[in-house]
């Protein structure tokens, strides 16, 4: 079997058309095409042709994935699911949908890492934002990222390195939703226990 023909997709432009033997026979990545060195003329065979849907699985969600994660900082939990979802809802035959996930998933964390992407950057990300926010306290941050699939360890090391004395910011909550800075100021029975609901949601310490 000869490749007869490469040209561009049209609803991907990542992708390219390839004709074997004068037929449309599969699309694969650009990112592939470099990688195996296709040209017009070169000749294959199925065993090649298979493996070549093998390695081009790999370059796709590859490239779906870095796209997707540079947009913001992911946790590895939030990559595999991405992952998982490409995988589901692809449907073209040039794509393996058996493709082993444990061989993928440490394919995909070794070009993430590469890029700065893994759940240290993450987490990192995450409680900076929810400390610019000044609504959250350390135990729901805590909580947020461990649902997340964030190592305990890590989210522990970088709270103690990024996040401030609550204090300030339970003062700034109560005065704004209760004009008292601390929940023993307030007299009332019933609104006392509904500031303590409030500031503990938030993750907060009761002043």
């Amino acid at each position: 079997m000869k490749i007869t023909g490469l040209s561009q997709a049209i609803k991907d432009k990542e992708r390219v058309n390839v004709f074997i033997d004068g037929e449309f026979t599969v699309a694969l990545d650009k990112n592939t095409i470099t990688q195996e060195l296709l040209f017009v003329g070169k000749e294959i065979d199925n065993a090649y042709l298979k493996k070549l849907k093998d390695i081009d699985s790999y370059n796709l969600i590859s490239r779906k994935i870095l796209s997707w994660a540079l947009s913001r900082p992911r946790s590895f939990s939030e990559v595999k699911e991405k992952i998982n979802k490409i995988i589901s809802n692809r449907k073209s035959t040039s794509f393996n949908a058996n493709i082993n996930k444990e061989d993928l998933y440490k394919y995909i964390a070794d070009k993430l890492d590469k890029n700065n992407i893994n759940d240290t950057t993450f987490a990192a990300w995450w409680i900076q934002n929810r400390v610019a926010q000044g609504k959250y306290g350390k135990a729901r941050i805590n909580s947020e990222l461990i649902a997340k699939g964030v190592n305990s360890v890590i989210v522990k090391r970088l709270l103690n390195e990024y996040y401030p004395e609550d204090t300030a910011t339970v003062e700034n909550l109560l005065v704004k939703k209760f004009g008292v800075t601390s929940i023993k100021d307030i007299k009332d029975v019933k609104i006392r226990a509904r500031a303590y609901r409030y500031i503990v949601s938030k993750g907060f310490r009761v002043l």
